[in-house]
This record gives C-alpha cells, sequence and structure tokens, in this order.
C-alpha cells in the first residue's frame, strides 16, 4: 500500500503537479493510526490499564453505524478498582522500594 501510495505520488510528480510528499505521508499516517489503535484495543482487552478517555474513545469507534456495538470489554476487577486506592498503593510500593534501596546501599558500605 505504501509503495502504491509512493507510485501515485509518482504519477503526479511526473505531471508537473508539486505534492510536497503529501501522499506518502497520508498512507503511512493512515497506517500507523490504525496500528496504533489495533495495539490501544489489544492493551484493553487483556486488561492492561488505560487512560478512561481512550477507552471511552475506544468504545465510540467500535460502534457499527447501524448501532451494534462490536465486543471490547474491560477486565471486571479493572472496572471496580478505586484510582485513589490505586494512588496510594502506588506510593507506599514507591516508598517501601526507597526505604529497600536505602538499607542496602548502607549494607553494602559496611560490607566493603
Amino acid at each position: 500500500m505504501v509503495a502504491m501510495g509512493a507510485g501515485i505520488e509518482y504519477l503526479i510528480l511526473s505531471t508537473g503537479q508539486e505534492t510536497h510528499g503529501l501522499v506518502i505521508l497520508a498512507v503511512t499516517s493512515f497506517f500507523v493510526v490504525n496500528e496504533g489503535l489495533s495495539i490501544l484495543e489489544n492493551c484493553a482487552q487483556i486488561g492492561l490499564p488505560i487512560p478512561p478517555v481512550l477507552f471511552n474513545a475506544l468504545e465510540k469507534l467500535n460502534k457499527e453505524p447501524m448501532g451494534k456495538e462490536q465486543s471490547l470489554e474491560r477486565d471486571q476487577q479493572l472496572k471496580n478498582l478505586d484510582k485513589q486506592e490505586l494512588l496510594k498503593e502506588l506510593e507506599l510500593e514507591q516508598e517501601q522500594t526507597k526505604k529497600d534501596g536505602d538499607t542496602k546501599g548502607g549494607e553494602e558500605k559496611w560490607n566493603k
């Protein structure tokens, strides 16, 4: 497809029109965005945490024009998690890791 876009751009250039690389840019941008959305959908389906704004956008994108929805389900456990609790747990883990790092650093100084 990219080669076909390059061919079309070459044909336009051969007629004397300047494209400034817009045809190839459009084709490659389409594929990059398409793959990015696919990766984001896969992350949501396997349960990786993604921002709610992106998840809602994916839900809207997966609606068919006739109103039927395709299946894009988020892990039920992730729906029930409280974000504030997650942030507190993350802070506690970071503090614990920092304390563990400080104690190990001190032990290494004494062991040398």
